[in-house]
């Protein structure tokens, strides 16, 4: 019976199928493979290039009130601003400082009524006598020894006050001054208008 060929058949058709079936399970009963998939995005933030100026007289000591007397201190009345300029600009910022005229003989203080003016200094130490003008120092910092005085320009050919090197924020205090003595009309006040101007550079 042992050495039926026909037996041998059958067993070893019957193992075939039992491997082919432990096979198939096997495959079936197989851990999942985890599967994954990527793509790539680009972010980018666009950042506008601002500027902002802000004046802020200093307390006590406003430009719009100087008080100049001819029989105190040399006839030397002064008045100082804060200007502070903030800029996120790469290659910087420029501070400028201007009548708001044009007119280059615009740059006298004249009183709203009657006669007299108080003329631009031509600078120097010394505003000179019925002279006015100013000086700027960069804060925080002490103001330069000496003292130079310089004309407000016209519109049309500011003074540069500051020009800085990339971005962030500097401040600058402006100091002005008029020097008087008794030739000049009391009792009236001299006036005239400057304009300060923050722009970034290209």
């Amino acid at each position: 019976m042992i050495n039926n060929p026909y037996c041998w058949r059958r067993r070893i058709a019957f193992f075939v199928v039992i491997f082919a079936f432990l096979a198939v399970l096997s495959t079936c009963i197989a851990p999942a493979r985890a599967l994954d998939d990527s793509e790539n995005e680009t972010v980018t933030v666009s950042v506008e290039s601002v500027i902002t100026l802000e004046v802020e007289p200093v307390t006590g000591s406003e430009p719009s009130n100087i008080v100049a007397d001819a029989s105190l201190n040399n006839g030397l009345g002064t008045g100082a601003t804060d200007v502070t300029v903030s800029s996120n600009n790469e290659t910087g910022a420029i501070l400028q400082l201007s009548m708001i005229s044009t007119d280059t003989k615009s740059g006298k203080l004249v009183p709203t009524t009657g006669t007299g003016s108080i003329d631009p200094t031509t600078g120097g130490t010394s505003l000179g006598t019925n002279k006015w003008g100013y000086y700027a120092y960069q804060t925080p910092g002490s103001p330069p020894s000496p003292i130079t005085w310089a004309a407000v320009p016209a519109s049309a050919s500011p003074a540069t006050i500051y020009s800085s090197v990339g971005a962030g924020p500097f401040s600058y205090r402006v100091t002005y001054g008029a020097q008087v003595d008794y030739t000049l009309p009391g009792g009236k006040t001299y006036s005239n208008q400057v304009t300060y101007t923050a722009s970034t550079k290209p």
